[in-house]
């Protein structure tokens, strides 16, 4: 995009707290680093607009913010005055979205060590093998960046299609094959979920 001539901010928001309530914001000092780093910075979602009275990432059982390691998964929350009342005519749903006094946005995400927001995925979306959590959004981007992958989409399938990727992993194919479904992101997501990584064939 930047080659083309267009410069990106990245806004991130929802309906319910009146649009975009995140950004990232840019470092000035970020311009001298490699293109690659600086896309990984852009895909950030940020901090919080000066609008928005908080904003957090924490674990939706316990309430208490994960920590700024850029790891641990949590949702994300929001409270203050951009913040929606409720659903219109439904009690029920407004009151678990605003659970512990926060709005829960069901997105899944992470907190750099500098406060920067990253999301992972939907709640809805995230992929569970063998106990972990996979984020489907980690499994579509490293897809993204091999050359012989033009488009991809990550999502969860039946056990016993799962269990056959895990069938696959006992007779790998070689990391430099472009055959081989799990080497456009063997080294770049976690091995349990290129263990559950299978191709639908045309």
């Amino acid at each position: 995009m930047r080659e083309a001539g267009f410069n990106v901010t990245h806004l991130y928001g929802l309906t319910e707290v009146y649009g975009p309530a995140v950004a990232n914001d840019w470092h000035a000092e970020w311009d001298a680093l490699p293109a690659a780093q600086q896309a990984t910075l852009k895909a950030r979602q940020g901090v919080r607009y000066h609008a928005l009275e908080q904003l957090e990432v924490m674990d939706p059982a316990t309430m208490v913010a994960v920590p700024t390691d850029g790891k641990t998964l949590g949702e994300v929350m929001f409270r203050g005055n951009v913040v929606m009342k409720g659903y219109l005519k439904n009690k029920a749903a407004t009151e678990e979205a605003f659970a512990g006094g926060w709005f829960h946005s069901g997105d899944l995400a992470v907190v750099h060590p500098d406060g920067y927001v990253q999301l992972k995925d939907r709640s809805k979306d995230i992929i569970i093998s063998g106990g972990e959590n996979i984020s489907s959004i980690e499994i579509e981007e490293a897809l993204h960046k091999h050359p012989q992958v033009a488009a991809a989409a990550a999502v969860e399938v039946e056990k016993a299609r799962i269990a056959a990727g895990g069938r696959e992993r006992d007779e790998p194919a070689s990391p430099k094959s472009p055959k081989s479904p799990k080497s456009p992101i063997k080294g770049r997501v976690a091995a349990l979920a290129i263990l559950a990584t299978t191709p639908i064939k045309r």
